[in-house]
């Protein structure tokens, strides 16, 4: 970088802030990319905890069907499907995307209305089941996540 004469240089100015944050020379479509794969990173996590801890896992659950969290599950789900639904350019799997998405979408707009409901209905069906069942329901969540996670990486391209 060339500085004019009398330019103060700072740490924030000289661009190494910005290549922190991934805001320097980075497309849009790059940062939804690695959004999605962490959304993919994060359904993982979750199918690991679940498969590893399921009692964590189901203590997750209950917190979050907590009438004030209830929203925050909402949105987080609502910014995840938008998030998928974005990601669907360049990917390998956009119609995976696209349908995941949106259903995640759905399931954010009705999960301040049967959320509580839903989540009452799932832990006593695990109560009754035991950690098996559990370990059956986070299983899928690791394959989502898997599958997210290819599914966003960029297709190979033929040299």
């Amino acid at each position: 970088m060339r500085y004019a004469c009398g330019e103060i240089h700072t740490f924030a100015s000289s661009g190494w802030v910005a290549y922190l944050f991934l805001v320097r020379r980075t497309r849009p479509t790059h940062v939804i990319s690695l959004i999605a794969v962490l959304v993919g990173v994060l359904l993982i996590t979750q199918g690991l905890l679940g498969v590893l801890a399921p009692e964590a896992f189901v203590g997750v659950v209950r917190f979050f069907k907590a009438p004030s969290v209830i929203y925050v599950a909402a949105a987080l789900r609502i910014a995840i499907g938008i998030v998928l639904l974005c990601a669907v350019t360049g990917s390998r799997l956009p119609i995976f995307l696209r349908v995941f998405g949106l259903l995640i979408v759905i399931g954010g707009v009705l999960t301040p209305f049967v959320g509580v409901q839903f989540a009452d209905i799932i832990l006593a069906l695990w109560s009754s089941r035991g950690p098996g069942l559990v370990r059956l329901f986070t299983v899928v969540s690791l394959a989502l996540g898997l599958f997210t996670v290819y599914a966003v990486s960029p297709a190979r391209r033929n040299a």
